[in-house]
């Protein structure tokens, strides 16, 4: 077999050898930015389901959650004034009493 021939085969074989190694190297690096491409991501995702307070209102009472995931009804002056009468009508002792 000539020496060129040889030489021939030797580059041949250690470009290929050169080319796979940075085909590895740029995988791992797209697999490395997909990582944390994915990871930001699902962060993303995380603070957009996060619960957060809102507030509806209605011609009937303002019903807001709270941020432990309660809620609360606060009634506008005049339906508390009505609520705070019927109350008062309700715990009254009554005249037979």
């Amino acid at each position: 077999m000539p020496v060129a021939d040889v030489a021939m085969g030797l580059l041949s074989a250690g470009g290929q050898y050169y080319l796979s190694e940075e085909n590895i190297k740029d995988t791992r690096k797209i697999g490395e930015e997909a990582q944390a491409g994915a990871a930001l991501i699902a962060e993303q995702a995380k603070e957009d389901t996060a619960f957060q307070p809102y507030t509806a209102t209605s011609s009937l009472a303002n019903v807001a959650t709270t941020a432990e995931g309660g809620f609360g009804i606060n009634l506008t002056p005049e339906q508390q004034a009505a609520q705070d009468q019927l109350c008062l009508l309700y715990t009254s002792p009554s005249p037979r009493d």
